[in-house]
């Protein structure tokens, strides 16, 4: 190469990278969250778009969709319509209705969205500060109290016990000295009373002691494992939902309410039924239905009507037990007025009272983001 070339070709490089570092980069990133780089700049369509936004996270772990042998979404409503084929509008309902299950029990739940979103009570998966839980915690509580009782009644019975073989080893030295006659012999013959008396006591202390050690055994079992399944059921965030044929399927926690007795779990990958708002005002007098799970039950509905409408309640009369807790409450034509949620009663959980559903308008609030119905 010739050496007057030199300078000239280093001459043209230098004006090159000079070039190249005054050059702007512009990025932007789409709506789909992706970065893009570009010496152009940014038009108006891609500042738009920009400016909006990535689309916000959904909640929990990416979906997984399950699909058919042709490649489609799993449609669970038309699998349970054609199976069940419903003759009236709450038999449909009970297509939408699930059990949930958890650590500490059973509650029910329904789908409110085509893509798996389940409505429930707070207590149903959160069970500890439910009537059940409650139930489950005095029962400890009471085999505690026994135990208690049956442990001072041992330690007062040792010491008598203790006492009286005392006695018996003494009343024995002094018949051994005693001289032979009817003194001896009469001594002999209290002895074994004594004797005897105090072989029932032991026996007695001995099969209450066998019963308290049986009773202390249960019950250190049935307090470990409480404790184990409250633990549990504070930290689950995925539970067991049982579909009205029995499918069992997996159900993941979106969002728990701060305020309301409220739960909102999705199950992911599937088109589900679910059941539509009611529009209008609900009023006293109409008749409804409540579907669930009662007592461990599955697939339940009973009837009765409302008695009284308040801001934050709706009032029926319709039988509601345990496990009802999360189930809809529901019109003639099917459509959902609120969530079962308690029952208020004076005596027992089982006994007559009034059921509380809370309005469909005030879990609206409750989950804004994720209901649009």
């Amino acid at each position: 190469m010739s050496k007057s070339i030199i300078p000239i070709l280093l001459c043209l490089l230098t004006m090159m990278f000079s070039q190249q570092g005054l050059a702007k980069i512009y990025k932007y990133q789409d709506v789909n969250g992706k970065w893009h780089f570009s010496d152009k700049p940014i038009s108006d369509a891609q500042k738009t778009a920009a400016k909006k936004g990535v689309k916000k996270p959904s909640y929990g772990s990416p979906q997984v969709v399950n699909k058919d042998k042709q490649g489609s979404v799993k449609n669970l409503s038309d699998a349970l319509e054609q199976r069940f084929q419903p003759r009236n509008a709450i038999e449909r309902v009970t297509l939408a209705v699930v059990s949930v299950e958890t650590a500490l029990g059973v509650g029910s739940g329904f789908f409110i969205s085509d893509d798996g979103f389940i409505l429930t009570n707070k207590h149903v998966i959160r069970p500890t500060g439910s009537s059940h839980w409650q139930e489950a915690k005095a029962k400890l509580e009471k085999m505690k109290e026994t135990l208690r009782q049956r442990s001072d009644w041992l330690k007062k019975e040792d010491r008598r016990l203790v006492a009286m073989e005392t006695d018996l080893s003494n009343y024995k030295a002094q018949i051994e000295r005693a001289s032979k006659g009817n003194l001896k012999s009469t001594a002999a013959s209290d002895y074994e009373v004594m004797s005897s008396r105090y072989e029932h006591w032991l026996k007695e202390y001995q099969q209450v002691d066998d019963n308290y050690q049986k009773m202390n055994k249960d019950y250190e079992k049935s307090r470990s494992k409480f404790s184990l399944k409250s633990s549990t059921a504070k930290l689950a965030n995925s539970f067991k939902i049982y579909l009205k044929d029995d499918t069992e399927l997996t159900a993941e926690l979106v969002e728990i309410s701060s305020t309301l007795d409220l739960a909102l779990l999705q199950v992911k990958g599937y088109k589900t039924p679910y059941l539509r708002p009611f529009q209008g005002r609900p009023a006293q007098s109409l008749k409804v239905y409540a579907v669930g799970s009662p007592l461990g039950l599955r697939d339940y509905v009973t009837a009765g009507i409302i008695t009284r409408v308040q801001a934050d309640a709706i009032i029926t009369d319709t039988q509601i037990l345990p496990g009802n807790s999360g189930g809809p409450l529901v019109t003639e034509s099917g459509e959902v007025l609120g969530i079962n949620t308690m029952k208020m009663f004076k005596t027992s959980v089982n006994a007559g009272g009034f059921g509380i559903a809370i309005p469909l308008r005030m879990v609206k609030e409750a989950f804004s983001a994720r209901i649009d119905q």
